[in-house]
């Protein structure tokens, strides 16, 4: 009986990632447009040898943040769209004590990170460039006094459609969901704050 496929670690994903031979960066990959607005990811993470599972993280240690660019008139490359963190953020059985900051998915999520970004040309996509962003940087004190903004806003106001977004300095938390207990706040990085100004000059 085979055994858990083994998710490699970070370093290692950058590395191939990086490696000219491996032909990923840089390179232009036929991936048809869909509605599955994952599909980048999944072909991303077949080609750098990241098992499918539904692990808490996706190598192990740390994350891997796939994110979309668009080219700007002045020929600068520019966020696209915010990038989701958690999804299991804040919900109506939490919100009145959410975890500490340590213990949060917030936390788990953020403390070793890979990003890479992608540009997509019709049917075309090209994997850029790759930045490592850990607990290590400076920045990640910062994101202890946003989680924590976030929760009290929500903790005092409560998970409702008015006021929905909270923005800390670099992350935000934003309400999903259909209403009621199923409402929940997931959280997101700040596109011009911190994935153009930190990530993308790493």
């Amino acid at each position: 009986m085979n055994g858990p496929t083994l998710r490699p670690t970070l370093a290692r994903v950058k590395a191939k990632f990086e490696d000219p031979t491996e032909e990923i960066k840089g390179k232009k990959i036929e991936l048809c447009k869909t509605k599955n607005k994952g599909l980048p990811g999944q072909f991303l993470e077949k080609l750098l040898g990241i098992p499918t599972s539904s692990a808490t993280l996706d190598c192990s240690d740390g994350e891997v943040k796939l994110f979309p660019l668009k080219k700007l008139k002045s020929g600068e490359y520019v966020p696209k769209e915010t990038i989701a963190i958690t999804m299991s953020g804040l919900n109506s059985k939490n919100i009145n004590n959410p975890d500490s900051w340590e213990f949060s998915s917030l936390y788990k999520k953020t403390a070793n990170m890979l990003f890479i970004s992608y540009i997509r040309e019709n049917d075309t996509i090209t994997y850029m460039n790759s930045y490592l962003f850990d607990k290590n940087n400076i920045i990640f004190d910062t994101f202890v006094d946003d989680y924590k903004c976030i929760t009290e806003h929500y903790k005092v106001n409560g998970i409702r459609n008015k006021g929905n977004t909270i923005n800390g300095r670099y992350i935000q938390g934003r309400t999903k969901g259909a209403g009621g207990e199923k409402k929940t706040v997931a959280f997101y990085f700040r596109n011009q704050q911190f994935v153009k100004n930190i990530v993308m000059n790493l």
